[in-house]
């Protein structure tokens, strides 16, 4: 991604309320739960990485690849421990312009 995002004060603030508050549930759901709260707090992301996250979407979003790499990361995440190259997965990765994930995919 060589996109540049601008980025104003104003939507910086708006994407760090929301991530605050994306922690927060997170967090409260974790401690309702029974899970040590220190534990849960230590564990969590923080605020900017939830910030970072969203302007990553948001670079996806504008160069229109936004679900080609949601697809990608969903078949990563099914394959569990030991990880199959699915046809999805392979599929996402010759579709994919980043050189990088080219010489991943499997023959």
């Amino acid at each position: 991604m060589s996109a540049m995002l601008q980025v104003s004060a104003d939507r910086l603030q708006q994407l760090r309320s929301d991530a605050r508050l994306e922690r927060d549930t997170i967090l409260e759901r974790r401690v309702r739960g029974g899970e040590d709260p220190a534990i849960a707090v230590e564990e969590a992301p923080e605020v900017d990485d939830f910030v970072v996250l969203a302007l990553r979407d948001e670079l996806l979003e504008d160069s229109g690849r936004l679900a080609e790499f949601g697809l990608a990361r969903l078949a990563a995440r099914a394959g569990g421990r030991k990880r199959r190259h699915t046809a999805a997965t392979r599929t996402a990765w010759s579709s994919s312009c980043c050189e990088s994930s080219r010489r991943l995919s499997p023959s």
